[in-house]
């Protein structure tokens, strides 16, 4: 049960990173060519499944996944995540270590859409199009 919740998360965080990025950033849907980059808070074995098939999936498209573990450390955290926006990645996938850091988080990523998992911040931090959280759909 638990593997297919997460292959179902992982699903659905590629299906809006695809459409995200398409549609802002001129990309095609096929995924060609779009940078992701996916920041764990920590990792454990739910967290290595959603990885694995997020790489999977990102690897059928055609698309770049790049993987940080933050080990719970936010300070590696914000340190990705500015380095994803230098980098200009096409969107960020993030477990953030601390959900109220969701707002500081969205400023480094300098623009570049992020998708929260597995720790929703404030409704009030996420902008429709921009930022979301993707909820786990039950079986």
């Amino acid at each position: 049960m638990k593997k297919v919740i997460s292959c179902m998360i992982c699903a659905l965080l590629l299906v809006g990173c695809m459409a995200g990025c398409g549609s802002t950033g001129g990309k095609s849907g096929s995924g060609n060519g779009i940078k992701i980059m996916m920041s764990l808070s920590q990792g454990d074995d739910f967290r290595n499944t959603i990885v694995e098939q997020a790489k999977k999936t990102a690897q059928e498209k055609g698309a770049t996944l790049d993987v940080y573990d933050e080990d719970g450390s936010l300070e590696s955290q914000v340190e990705h995540i500015k380095q994803a926006a230098k980098e200009k990645y096409d969107v960020i996938l993030c477990g953030p270590v601390n959900a109220d850091t969701a707002l500081e988080l969205e400023s480094l990523a300098d623009g570049i859409p992020v998708i929260f998992y597995n720790s929703c911040p404030d409704a009030s931090y996420l902008e429709t199009g921009k930022y979301m959280y993707v909820v786990p759909m039950k079986m």
